[in-house]
């Protein structure tokens, strides 16, 4: 990860493409904050490319967007044709017996969306699952890309939110089954001839 020093220095390259700009110590300090999370190497590539394409100073959020573009061209995210290629060329392969590997994980997240391999296979209309898992596979996609972009601060408070409505949902069901449990027993005692 890119510490405060690569990050200045990131920004010192950008505003060479850009002589005209120049950067209040506030936003510096926001582009620092949004950029720290990123490889230092990874991170000038995107700059330099950014400031080679880019008519405009890119934001904070433009440079990010570029940078986990580039990752996914480096990781070979398969388009959502590609993917829906993939699935198909396996069904002859493993049709009910087993379940295919897939280049990218994204392909199984899609599948698991539309129901899974055995639904997938039982189904008697391609065209309307081809609609499905293309949408599906959208959907999946910009999961993945919203929570690898997120900000490191941001993903930790989530997972601590995530954890905390977790722990209220299963006290919430806990009171549910005990008073449950109670309404049982006064039922139970109310129909007891002894009491």
């Amino acid at each position: 990860m890119a510490n405060r020093e690569e990050v200045i220095k990131s920004l010192i390259i950008l505003s060479a493409y850009y002589p005209k700009n120049n950067l209040p110590k506030p936003t510096i300090s926001a582009y620092i904050t949004a950029l720290l999370d990123i490889p230092n190497e990874l991170l000038l590539v995107a700059i330099s490319d950014l400031g080679s394409t880019s008519v405009f100073f890119p934001t904070a959020s433009e440079i990010r967007d570029h940078t986990f573009t580039l990752l996914e061209e480096t990781n070979n995210v398969p388009t959502k044709y590609e993917a829906w290629y993939e699935l198909t060329r396996n069904l002859g392969g493993f049709f009910y017996g087993g379940k295919p590997e897939f280049s990218h994980p994204i392909i199984g997240m899609a599948l698991k969306g539309i129901g899974g391999w055995r639904r997938f296979c039982n189904s008697h209309n391609l065209i309307s699952e081809r609609k499905h898992f293309l949408d599906s596979y959208e959907a999946s996609l910009e999961k993945k890309r919203r929570e690898v972009r997120r900000l490191k601060e941001t993903r930790s408070f989530m997972e601590q939110l995530r954890a905390r409505t977790n722990t209220l949902l299963t006290m919430d069901k806990v009171e549910r089954v005990l008073s449950a449990k109670m309404l049982k027993e006064a039922q139970d005692n109310a129909d007891d001839p002894e009491l």
